[in-house]
């Protein structure tokens, strides 16, 4: 997998962090670049950032297609994260109903957020989506988070640090829109 995909991966443990202030430490283990405040090893993480969000997967009506999608809000939410592309996450509400998404993407996208580097690839352990109305999904993700590290857009340091948390559960509605799905809301169960 390429180097920008783990960042955009790790980037979601962001999430959880503003959701539930989650932090700790953990053990580097992932040919990331070690833990620390090293101006050339961070620049380097830095550097590896993703610059294009994540490919929206063909469309599909279908419980296929909604997982699908349901993998890619995932894979964008990693990407907002770890680049601040708050449009990238707005693109996926199509009606304008997603309050969580426009609420989280003004908290996701301020420049004062940390780049958020994991330690290792968060591990989707399922996704589930089922229909509730003849034009909506309920999709249920169930993600397992690495440990990583924030580090500091402007003074290119490490700030801090999270743990890994396993079984995280990501709750999604998603509706059909003509030709396309919609993230209408979603919500990250807070850690244990």
């Amino acid at each position: 997998m390429r180097r920008g995909r783990k960042t955009v991966i790790g980037a979601m443990t962001a999430l959880v962090l503003v959701l539930t202030a989650a932090c700790g430490g953990g053990d580097d283990d992932s040919g990331l670049p070690e833990q620390t405040t090293d101006a050339s090893s961070v620049e380097d993480v830095l550097a590896n950032l993703p610059t294009e969000p994540p490919k929206r997967p063909a469309d599909a009506f279908t419980s296929a297609g909604a997982e699908a999608f349901s993998r890619h809000v995932v894979d964008v939410l990693w990407y907002t994260l770890a680049v601040g592309d708050g449009q990238a996450m707005a693109d996926l509400d199509l009606t304008g109903s997603c309050g969580s998404c426009s609420s989280h993407v003004q908290v996701l996208t301020d420049a004062g957020n940390p780049v958020q580097v994991p330690d290792d690839e968060p591990k989707t352990v399922s996704v589930v989506a089922q229909s509730v109305t003849d034009l909506q999904y309920a999709a249920v993700v169930t993600v397992d988070f690495p440990s990583g590290r924030q580090i500091d857009r402007e003074t290119k340091k490490v700030v801090d640090t999270f743990n890994a948390s396993d079984g995280r559960v990501i709750d999604m509605v998603l509706s059909w829109q003509g030709d396309r799905w919609s993230l209408d809301k979603y919500t990250v169960e807070a850690a244990a």
